[in-house]
């Protein structure tokens, strides 16, 4: 007989997780859900074409949000805690260098299972705290007449000192919160995922390019536009 309604299914996964200490592990785990949880997870987006980078998005969301058994290489990570010991901004907790954007950034991640919309509005804040934090701590690059985010990114000093690839991220993390805010946009998951993607990668850029050219302490107050 088929399985369905409230019969349970379980589902495996595997994926490479980046730790605190900035190495990474190979994390296995599987779930069990009811056949009714599973399609009211997927049946929404199956109502138009649905991508496969939208169906991944689909099974992060429901891996995050149920109970899990998970296995790692690492007999010191804890399992119980694994969501959070293996956050992507975890890491930032420990730089008080950072604490004008660690904590909005550490957020955005935490509420993607549950609101991939506030996720997508969180990385925007993030994301305009660690621009105006870079401002403050590089002197070379120019504070712009305006000083809201889109005019500090395409400033010409910020956006040639990012990395090319980085920076061609920037302004759809923008895009992504300025929808989920000001319109009635859906923001699907796989959306807020390139949305965190993109904020990690400009982080890693910010704490190299700190570790490079030994920039000044955190930003503590808002820098002022340049008089022209």
């Amino acid at each position: 007989m088929l399985k369905q309604g409230d019969d349970l299914v379980t589902l495996g996964f595997d994926y490479s997780a980046r730790t605190y200490r900035g190495s990474y592990i190979d994390i296995v785990g599987e779930i069990d859900v009811t056949w009714n949880e599973l399609f009211a997870e997927v049946s929404p987006i199956l109502i138009n074409e649905a991508s496969e980078s939208d169906m991944r998005g689909v099974f992060e969301n429901l891996a995050r949000k149920k109970p899990n058994n998970v296995t790692s290489e690492y007999s010191d990570v804890s399992v119980d805690n694994i969501t959070d010991s293996l956050s992507n901004f975890s890491y930032l907790s420990t730089r008080p260098e950072y604490s004008l954007f660690a904590n909005s950034a550490i957020e955005a991640e935490k509420v993607f299972s549950t609101s991939p919309a506030m996720c997508a509005v969180g990385c925007r804040k993030a994301l305009e705290l660690a621009v105006k934090w870079v401002y403050a701590a590089d002197k070379t690059i120019t504070m712009p007449y305006k000083d809201n985010l889109q005019s500090l990114l395409h400033e010409p000093s910020f956006r040639f000192a990012v990395d090319r690839d980085v920076w061609s991220v920037l302004p759809s993390i923008v895009k992504a919160g300025n929808l989920a805010v000001h319109t009635g946009h859906s923001v699907s998951a796989a959306d807020a995922v390139f949305s965190l993607r993109g904020l990690f990668d400009f982080i890693q850029w910010v704490d190299y390019a700190t570790a490079r050219t030994m920039w000044s302490a955190p930003l503590t107050k808002q820098p002022s536009p340049a008089k022209r």
